[in-house]
């Protein structure tokens, strides 16, 4: 699977994971956590965001 290129932005990347059923849980500092439930536990994904 391909890296996303490093100035991918974080707010488009929530809006296509927000597709897929994650959603946003917490964000401290500029690092935002999303957690999507699945049947077999929680899926959670760290990354980088500068959101205003």
């Amino acid at each position: 699977m391909p890296r996303l290129p490093r100035n991918f932005p974080g707010l488009e990347l929530i809006k296509i994971l927000s597709k897929f059923g994650f959603e946003k849980r917490r964000q401290k500092g500029s690092h935002v956590i999303l957690v999507k439930e699945t049947g077999r536990g929680k899926l959670g994904v760290l990354f980088p965001c500068m959101i205003p």
